[in-house]
């Protein structure tokens, strides 16, 4: 042997040593691993059947989440049409809104199906942070019959902001676990040995003639694109155009981003008629009552408007799209002033009327108006965007205060209608609007009510505001006694 019987044996120790102590290292690394991912699951499951780390049980039939800014705390089960609640406890705020003061939190609901998401369902609460302690949102939702069957779940989304509709300002954004839907179960239909017999005299099920939704009052509606070949930014796939429901049962439409028109042509066939552009509300993020125009579709057309619905883009975020809504609502004005004559409309008769963001909409709108291009290829582009009048209802104010809205002595006259215990849409905002326009010399009608909140002139308004309608007519019949003056061509 090379190294002679000693020193074998003495190499072949130092080797045993070498593999003895690597073994033990081994061992060790694998008892802190072991220990490591032990403390660690009983952790996550401890902080999972507590609130915010409290150390207080929830009940079984809640699940609770905890983010980095607040501990959020959810039923599992919620039934369509039954009001529940959702539970949240800030925390580390100063440290999650970067250092400057996150006051407000909003709360959203999106439904989804087993196997894909679903969209926006309706809006849950808003709340100003207050300084301590939990904070109990209540609310409820519908389901329509477009996904009656197939939503699964109710998805929770809040977010935490120092300001509504700036997403620059936006401090913290979650998804919360999802909500199992309960569906109440329908009573079973009695048992007959032979189909029942039809009442006398009644007549065959009418069959739908349209997707979209018409009026008696009216001829059939016709919804048409902004623009043939896509809107200027129009995002390639955006566009879901989401059906959901809101608070109230209103019907909501999220998602559009390929923007139309839907026009309702009243029975008579008069030429010169007042045309009427709605612009529904819902933050910059839905529209809301679109089929209905917030409950003045058929109203309108017994008087003899035409009526336009306009759907802006809601796409991808509330601060692109409010930029997006005013190219849209510039686009909606000049493409019924091109098609006038044949929708028997007077062009110097154009209005605007919007709700909330609709409003906030209106009243970009009335501060960026122009003359059209007149050098432009497309004929439509070659129209003025200025309505003739306008009205703003409970307009909504966003981030942008009312002075950053130029309005001049190009603008056209105003209604602009506020409720006093508004608080998404305040008072304040509305006055500020006005005395702009008493400023830029242009005529304008300011109308507060005490009470009514924030649809206090929507369809399912039963006080002092649910006349709007009928003082907004009496207004513009007195400002335009004859055709209107000074309307663009």
């Amino acid at each position: 042997m090379k190294y002679g019987r000693r020193g074998y044996m003495k190499k072949e120790k130092l080797r045993s040593a070498e593999i003895l102590k690597k073994l033990g290292f081994m061992r060790r690394v694998y008892t802190a691993s072991f220990l490591l991912i032990s403390t660690v699951l009983i952790s996550d499951a401890f902080s999972q059947s507590t609130a915010g780390g409290s150390g207080k049980e929830e009940s079984s039939s809640t699940t609770t989440t905890d983010f980095n800014w607040c501990v959020l705390v959810c039923p599992k089960t919620c039934t369509p049409g039954k009001e529940f609640e959702i539970k949240i406890e800030p925390k580390n705020l100063k440290e999650t809104t970067r250092n400057w003061e996150a006051s407000k939190l909003a709360v959203h609901l999106f439904w989804s199906s087993k196997e894909k998401w679903g969209g926006y369902l309706s809006h849950f609460g808003s709340v100003e942070l207050s300084k301590g302690g939990a904070i109990v949102l209540k609310g409820k939702f519908e389901l329509n019959d477009k996904i009656r069957n197939e939503a699964a779940y109710v998805c929770v989304n809040a977010y935490l902001t120092s300001d509504w509709a700036d997403d620059k300002n936006k401090a913290a954004d979650l998804m919360g676990p999802k909500i199992e839907i309960v569906k109440e179960k329908e009573a079973p239909a009695p048992r007959v040995d032979k189909p029942a017999a039809p009442p006398a005299n009644s007549a065959p099920p009418a069959k739908p003639t349209s997707k979209i939704k018409g009026s008696s009052f009216g001829e059939a509606p016709t919804e048409i694109l902004l623009w043939e070949k896509g809107a200027p930014g129009q995002i390639e796939g955006a566009h879901k155009a989401w059906p959901g429901v809101g608070e109230g049962g209103v019907q909501l439409i999220s998602r559009i981003g390929i923007p139309s028109i839907i026009l309702h042509k009243p029975l008579n066939h008069e030429k010169n008629r007042k045309a009427v552009i709605l612009c529904p509300g819902g933050a910059y993020q839905a529209l809301a009552s679109v089929d209905n125009g917030n409950g003045t579709l058929d109203p309108f057309l017994k008087d003899g408007f035409v009526v336009v619905v306009l759907k802006y883009r809601t796409v991808p975020n509330p601060k692109q799209a409010e930029i997006d809504a005013l190219v849209d609502a510039k686009r909606a004005v000049r493409l019924v002033r091109n098609h006038a004559e044949e929708w028997g409309i007077d062009p110097k008769q154009v209005g605007v009327v919007g709700w909330s963001a609709g409003g906030n909409l209106v009243l970009n709108l009335s501060s960026h108006t122009d003359n059209g291009k007149p050098e432009d290829a497309d004929p439509i582009e070659r129209k003025s965007c200025r309505p003739d009048f306008v009205a703003m209802l409970c307009p909504w104010p966003t981030s942008r205060p009312a002075g950053e809205y130029p309005i001049s002595k190009d603008s056209p006259p105003a209604f602009i209608a506020s409720a006093k215990d508004d608080k998404a849409a305040p008072t304040k905002f509305a006055v500020e609007i006005s005395k702009s326009y008493e400023k830029a010399g242009v005529q304008n009608n300011l109308w507060v009510i005490e009470e009514g909140g924030h649809r206090a002139f929507s369809f399912d308004s039963t006080g002092e505001g649910s006349h709007w309608r009928e003082r907004f007519v009496e207004w513009l019949n007195k400002t335009f006694p004859g055709k209107a003056e000074g309307a663009a061509k």
